[in-house]
C-alpha cells in the first residue's frame, strides 16, 4: 500500500519488503531493508531496477527514517502517529533514475476500530519535493492517502486505499488501489493489488503489484 501505516519494526528487528509492480511503461522491482535500532524508531534503505519500455533503469538510494510517537492500540479512541521522512538519491542509470535529491515527509495515523485489530483505518498527509528536469528546479505537491485493510477469515485480508501523490512514482495525480493480503505466518505475508489514477494533470496508469515481507521477531541481534 502506498498510504503507511503508524508502526515501526520494533526495537532490535529487521524486515525486508521486495515488490514487483507493472504498468504500461514497463515492470519494476523495488527492494526496501529496515531494522529498528530503538523501540520507536525505522530505518530503511532500499532501491529499484526497471524499464521504461524501451531503456533499463537501476536507481538508489531510498533512504527513510520514522518515528513513532503513539503507538497504535486495538479500540483506543487515539489513533497511534508516526513522523516519517526520507530523500530518493541520484545514483544509478536510466531514465527512471532521478535527477536530484527529491525528499519527502509525512505524519502517519492508524486507527484500529475494534479489540482484536480486524478493520485497520489508516492515514498519511504531507509534502514531496523533486526534482524538475524540464524546468531546471524543484517542484513541490502535497501528497494524503487514507488506506484500510479488513480480516476476512484467519490470515487473508482485504485492503484498499485512495491516495493523492506516490513518492515512489513521483506521481502527483490521484490514484485508488485494492487488493489482498495473505499472513502467512507472524513474520511473512504476501499481498497482491491493483489500480489506477483517476484525477490530476497527468493520469498514473493502471498497474498490478505483486509483493513479500518478511520480519524478524524483536531483540533478534
Amino acid at each position: 500500500m502506498i498510504t503507511d501505516d503508524a508502526r515501526v519494526v520494533g526495537e532490535r528487528a529487521a524486515q525486508v519488503e521486495t515488490w514487483f509492480r507493472v504498468d504500461e511503461g514497463g515492470p519494476q522491482h523495488w527492494t526496501v531493508f529496515a531494522v529498528g535500532p530503538l523501540k520507536p524508531l525505522e530505518l530503511s534503505a532500499g532501491g529499484f531496477y526497471g524499464s521504461d519500455g524501451r531503456h533499463f533503469t537501476v536507481a538508489a538510494p531510498t533512504l527513510q527514517i520514522k518515528a513513532l510517537a503513539l503507538e497504535p492500540k486495538a479500540g483506543a479512541i487515539i489513533p497511534g502517529l508516526a513522523v516519517v521522512g526520507g530523500v530518493f538519491g541520484p545514483l544509478g542509470t536510466g531514465p527512471l533514475q532521478v535527477r536530484g535529491w527529491d525528499s519527502f515527509g509525512y505524519l502517519a495515523l492508524t486507527e484500529s476500530l475494534d479489540l482484536d485489530d480486524r478493520v485497520l483505518v489508516h492515514q498519511n498527509l504531507g509534502v514531496f519535493t523533486a526534482h524538475d528536469s524540464a524546468l531546471g528546479g524543484r517542484h513541490v505537491f502535497v501528497t494524503w492517502g487514507v488506506g484500510t485493510q479488513v480480516r476476512v477469515a484467519g490470515g487473508f485480508h482485504a485492503v484498499g486505499e485512495i491516495f493523492s501523490g506516490d513518492p515512489y512514482s513521483d506521481a502527483p495525480g490521484g490514484a485508488f488501489q485494492a487488493g489482498i493480503r495473505q499472513y502467512v505466518s507472524n513474520h511473512v505475508q504476501v499481498d497482491a493489488t491493483v489500480g489506477d489514477g483517476f484525477f490530476g494533470e497527468k493520469l498514473v496508469p493502471i498497474w498490478g503489484s505483486i509483493g513479500l515481507r518478511i520480519a524478524s521477531d524483536p531483540n533478534f541481534w
